[in-house]
């Protein structure tokens, strides 16, 4: 028997006019990690797991899920993987990304910094017009994104992905209607579908 949340299967059909206002979310540029720079951060909370996100002057770079993992695990983390930063901590951020975390879809656009390839970046680009209370399988996320046959590669996109909630990879299921795997469990993902089904799929 299917759950609420596996009812909403998004038409990409439908993407280009109603994206801006269901995920007002939006990559601007490349984030240039490999080189000399200053990540601020700070912990933002929604309503199924906190979130800490990482962000330069005009966008965010990176986040990470709360669930199974402390600020210091995240950061020590990203320290490594990122050598060339410096990290500042904060208690607020400049983009609205709690407001939109928790069913305000109708602020100002927040802008992501990605590096990826060109195959990623198509695929994090086309994930971002399915609105929160949706889903698509990989299968269809790939030919929207140009590429038919890449389901599988569409999963390992979504692995690699380095700012989960805000680039929606847990809208992304099996197309039997299973979840599927997700980097922060499989558990986490399907309360987050909840609640986007209970909240937004009004908008």
């Amino acid at each position: 028997m299917q759950t609420d949340w596996q009812r909403h299967w998004f038409d990409f059909a439908d993407a280009e006019k109603r994206a801006s206002s269901c995920w007002p979310v939006e990559i601007v540029s490349e984030a240039h990690l490999d080189r000399p720079g200053v990540l601020e951060y700070a912990v933002v909370t929604g309503p199924v797991c906190s979130l800490l996100v990482a962000w330069q002057s005009t966008a965010i770079v990176l986040s990470q899920l709360l669930q199974h993992k402390s600020v210091e695990e995240t950061l020590a983390e990203w320290r490594q993987n990122y050598p060339q930063q410096q990290w500042s901590a904060e208690s607020r951020m400049p983009f609205a990304v709690e407001a939109l975390l928790n069913g305000d879809h109708g602020g100002p656009i927040i802008p992501l910094a990605m590096d990826g390839t060109a195959f990623q970046l198509a695929v994090w680009k086309t994930l971002l017009l399915v609105p929160p209370g949706q889903i698509v399988s990989y299968g269809s996320l790939a030919a929207a994104s140009g590429f038919p046959r890449g389901a599988r590669a569409v999963g390992t996109a979504m692995a690699d992905n380095p700012i989960p909630s805000l680039v929606p990879c847990h809208r992304v299921i099996r197309s039997d209607g299973q979840p599927g795997r997700y980097g922060s469990g499989t558990p986490l993902k399907v309360q987050m579908l909840q609640w986007e089904t209970r909240h937004c799929c009004n908008i």
